[in-house]
Parts: C-alpha cells; sequence; structure tokens
C-alpha cells in the first residue's frame, strides 16, 4: 500500500528539514514547491505562473473543483487544480513525503493511507533557526516580523483553501516542537509512520 506523510509547519520551524530526514529513513521521495512545480508542468501550467498563486504569497487563489468538459477556468483555478491533481497521482503511485501546498486536506478522502503532520517551535528558536539557515536579516526584530509575515500568510492561504484552522491539532496526527531536535523529531515521525502503515 502506497503511504504519504504530509507536513504542514511555522516559518522558521525546520519543518522541511524534519521532512527530509523522514523520507532519508523511509527511503521515499520528498515533494515541496520546488518539486510539486515541476511534477504540475504535465497538467500544462507553466510553473513561473504557479509560483504567483503560492502558500507563501498573498495572490493565492480560488480552489473551483469543477472538471466540466471545455469549462475554460482562470489561471488561478488551474494552478489550483493542477496542484491538487499532481499530489492525487503522487499519492497513487508512490509512498512519499509532500511538504505544504495543503496536501493533508487534499488527501483527506483516504486517511487510513496519510500521516499529517503540523511542526512548531518556540519564536526564539524559529529567530535563531532563520538567521542561521534560512539568509534572512540578522537583526532579530527584523526576523520575527518575518516568522510573523510568512506564517500569516500560510495561515491565509490554508484556511482560505480548505476552511480549516491552520495548526488546529485535531486536523492532524502528529504535532511536533522542533525543539527536540531534528533528528530526534525525524525518528518519532518514522516511529509513529512505521506503526501506522505496518512498515517493518
Amino acid at each position: 500500500m502506497n503511504f504519504t506523510i504530509t507536513f504542514a509547519r511555522e516559518y522558521g520551524s525546520g519543518g522541511k528539514f524534519i521532512a527530509t530526514k523522514v523520507a532519508e529513513q523511509l527511503n521515499i521521495p520528498m515533494y515541496d514547491k520546488k518539486t510539486i512545480l515541476a511534477e504540475a508542468e504535465k497538467y500544462g501550467i507553466n510553473p513561473v505562473d504557479m509560483e504567483k498563486f503560492d502558500e507563501e504569497d498573498s495572490g493565492f487563489y480560488f480552489p473551483t473543483m469543477t472538471n466540466s468538459p471545455g469549462l475554460d477556468m482562470e489561471l488561478s483555478q488551474k494552478a489550483y487544480m493542477a496542484t491538487l491533481k499532481t499530489i492525487q497521482m503522487i499519492a497513487a503511485t508512490k509512498s512519499s513525503v509532500i511538504v505544504g501546498r495543503c496536501a493533508d486536506y487534499i488527501l483527506s478522502d483516504d486517511p487510513d493511507a496519510v500521516l499529517k503532520v503540523f511542526v512548531y517551535a518556540p519564536l526564539d528558536s524559529k529567530v535563531k533557526r532563520c538567521i542561521k539557515y534560512y539568509n534572512t536579516s540578522k537583526n532579530r526584530d527584523e526576523t520575527i516580523q518575518l516568522i510573523k509575515k510568512n506564517d500569516r500568510k500560510r495561515k491565509k492561504y490554508y484556511e482560505f483553501i480548505t476552511e480549516r484552522d491552520w495548526g488546529c491539532p485535531v486536523d492532524y496526527d502528529v504535532c511536533i516542537n522542533s525543539d527536540m531536535g531534528i533528528e530526534a523529531a525525524a525518528e518519532a515521525i518514522v516511529a509513529a509512520a512505521k506503526k501506522k502503515f505496518k512498515i517493518k
């Protein structure tokens, strides 16, 4: 059985680092913004255009779910449909880790095949990580504003698409504080995945 581990994360929490470790430990591919955009090209959407409706951009799109033949959808709707179809295709054909893109919501029809993860961290830890790894300002106050700005955008995007509360624990299988360490967090998620999906 194919399975998917989806990651939602606060900006600066190290969620993508953890997702990478999880994928490596389970020997499955990891899909993020860049690779999802590349895959979506198969649906005739230019990645440059799709980036206009990114989860960290204010110009996100309205998710029309119709598949009516000949319907001339706006670019924003096409971009969402391409993302949705790409994630569904990946989930149907292989086991994987998917970061962001509302993947937990898109794959919610098959909860037994999905492990939904939300990664968070204290503000001080996120500030230190951003300054060290994300090529942000070295100024603490400016970095805090950047973190808050990006989290607001992620929240707005997610809640617009899903009509759910971003980061609400009841919508995830695992909520994990990355302050326990990137390696330790990855190991905990791998253990949860092995138990849920009966991986030996």
